[in-house]
């Protein structure tokens, strides 16, 4: 199993660096539709916040996709950074901190630090 695993990761990078343009704009386009994504479940937990918190746990999945395409990306226009940093304000104003929100095997691969939003709850 390790030997697979460390083939898929070889295999992940080699196509990864070769296609690193076409990767870079994906993500970016990518990180749009996300951004978008996450805006408009904010907006919705505004205007109703107990009909939208009992679904943070499957719409942080947005948040957690952004985060992840900062590091792909090839360039991310200053405003759309600007727009998920006041959104990320929003949700520290309402986010209660606490454990881990999904499953606890996956804890290991989002570290407190960077993935802050997926240790709490509204």
């Amino acid at each position: 199993m390790i030997f697979a695993t460390t083939r898929i990761e070889k295999d992940f990078q080699f196509l990864r660096a070769k296609w690193r343009v076409n990767w870079g704009k994906r993500a970016t386009r990518d990180f749009n539709e996300c951004l978008s994504l996450w805006g408009n479940y904010l907006e919705d937990f505004r205007k109703s916040p107990d009909d939208q918190a009992p679904f943070f746990h499957y719409q942080i999945r947005s948040r957690v996709i952004l985060q992840l395409l900062i590091l792909e990306a090839l360039e991310i226009p200053s405003n759309n950074l600007d727009l998920l940093k006041s959104q990320d304000a929003i949700l520290t104003s309402i986010l209660v901190p606490g454990s881990f929100i999904w499953e606890s095997s996956f804890e290991g691969g989002f570290p407190k630090n960077d993935y802050w939003f997926l240790y709490g709850h509204l």
